[in-house]
């Protein structure tokens, strides 16, 4: 399948767009101010069909750099192609000229009967954290009590393509707090000396010992930014670094860098900077779940999935750092509903209700806001017959190592909501220790040519899976399954 899409693609923009021609679109006559920065690929037409419905995944596998200097770069799967462009058209390296229009944010690549639609991306896309030995990156003379002191390096992923790689201040200064303390407590022991002996020995404070010693901290080696290109595959992300000084692999929680001197450091992934950050008026996520039903909540968070749009609604499930959302029927043109893509960041506004223990976002309205994220699943797998789970409501989550379980005395290992048509929602149970559970492919989220829902109808009782989904509620969890491997 994935060797299937890169070909759909890849040769869509590569291949078919040497037919001459325009679309009718008008282009931009002058090059536009805004057009630099990052963009997703957010929609294709082919002879004026939509992109499949069934790889839609796929498409958040493709990224559209755009240089200031007249460059540009389209990363896919198979690699980069290079670009100019003009206030008419980009330019392929063969001398192709494809025209194109913006407006808002949103760039189109367009021919006669071909259109590929791309949305900037604004913000911090991931962080990743690893800890390291400071001891090796202080290049200055230290007591040996120092040089067992711990920190963490932050490698911070940006939507405009860069990375940057620094110290952790915050997690460091308490543990160099820690050792001069332990040093000037051997000191006064040794010496019988007051605390203020000690500080006139040494001619400093202990603030300002631990200050100089994070000053003198030489990260030589370690650029102050390495470039690179980054994709989303399967709503996590992975990296790709552009750099001879920091060659890594990953997956998508982890990833492993060998740098300069200090060898091969693991980077953990953790939320975003900015995803708690909070627009004035908007509630934290703590005040939104402690708020009464019937009361008019303002949130801020990030889509991580939508379900499908009709008749100017859409129902979305959302998440900031903190906890997730479940934004029901919430009003949104097609157009609107177009650009409300996985990742973007909105404001909404509207009614909280609970219904059969769900929490959602009624009578909703939206902003669209500066912003991108998706975060990765959290594994609840042992939470599984536990009352926190429901900490854990509407956000996306993963249970590994599950066993299926016949749906009913037929042995079939799934049931279909409408048996006559074999459509609409998907049901299956899958146990773990002992313990049966229900789960649900939600048929308005993932269609029947979706992947999760043919995986789910190839399904066989005594099948191991690890499941992922949003864990929606009804009277007790009510996961609605969105990826599902079977081992």
């Amino acid at each position: 399948m994935k060797k299937f899409l890169t070909c759909v693609l890849v040769l869509a923009l590569i291949l078919t767009l040497s037919a001459a021609g325009g679309s009718g679109i008008r282009a931009a006559a002058d090059a536009p101010e805004d057009l630099p920065g990052a963009y997703e690929m957010i929609g294709m037409l082919l002879r004026g069909v939509p992109y499949p419905e069934q790889q839609r995944d796929a498409r958040s596998a493709f990224r559209l750099l755009v240089n200031e200097d007249g460059t540009a770069a389209l990363t896919t799967p198979d690699g980069v192609r290079s670009f100019t462009w003009d206030g008419e058209n980009f330019t392929a390296e063969d001398g192709l000229q494809i025209p194109y229009s913006f407006e808002d944010g949103v760039l189109v690549l367009l021919e006669d009967d071909f259109a590929l639609t791309f949305q900037k991306m604004e913000g911090v896309v991931g962080r990743w954290i690893a800890a390291v030995n400071l001891g090796s990156l202080l290049e200055t003379e230290i007591p040996e009590a120092l040089k067992a002191v711990a920190g963490e390096l932050a490698l911070e992923l940006r939507s405009d393509m860069s990375c940057t790689l620094s110290l952790e201040s915050d997690s460091v200064l308490p543990s160099l707090r820690q050792a001069v303390k332990e040093l000037y407590s051997a000191s006064l022991e040794a010496s019988g000396s007051s605390t203020e002996d000690a500080e006139e020995a040494y001619g400093k404070s202990l603030d300002e010992i631990v200050a100089s010693l994070v000053a003198s901290m030489d990260l030589t080696g370690l650029d102050d930014s390495q470039t690179g290109t980054y994709m989303l595959r399967d709503g996590n992300i992975a990296l790709r670094l552009e750099s001879g000084n920091a060659p890594g692999s990953w997956d998508s929680s982890t990833m492993s860098l060998t740098l300069p001197t200090y060898g091969e450091l693991r980077f953990d992934h953790v939320s975003g900077e900015d995803t708690l950050a909070k627009g004035e008026g908007a509630m934290s996520y703590e005040t939104y779940a402690a708020a009464e039903p019937g009361t008019p909540v303002v949130i801020e968070a990030y889509v991580q999935a939508c379900q499908e749009w009709w008749e100017d609604t859409i129902t979305v499930y959302a998440q900031d750092g903190a906890g997730g959302y479940f934004i029901y029927n919430m009003d949104c043109s097609e157009k609107e509903a177009e650009r409300l893509i996985p990742g973007q960041k909105i404001r909404v506004t509207g009614i909280k209700s609970v219904e059969s223990g769900e929490a959602e976002i009624q009578e909703a309205s939206f902003a669209f806001l500066k912003g991108n994220y998706l975060f990765p699943p959290a594994d609840v797998t042992e939470l599984l017959d536990r009352e926190e789970l429901i900490v854990y409501q509407n956000q996306l989550v993963s249970f590994k190592g599950m066993t299926i379980e016949p749906w009913d005395e037929s042995g079939a290992a799934f049931a279909y909501k409408d048996p006559d048509g074999m459509t609409d929602d998907l049901y299956f149970k899958a146990s773990r220790d002992g313990k049966i559970y229900e789960f649900r492919v939600e048929f308005s989220l993932c269609g029947k040519s979706t992947g999760v829902y043919k995986a789910v109808e190839a399904l066989k009782a005594g099948d191991s899976v690890d499941l992922e989904g949003f864990l929606c509620w009804d009277e007790g969890a009510n996961p609605h399954i969105t990826s599902i491997t079977v081992k």
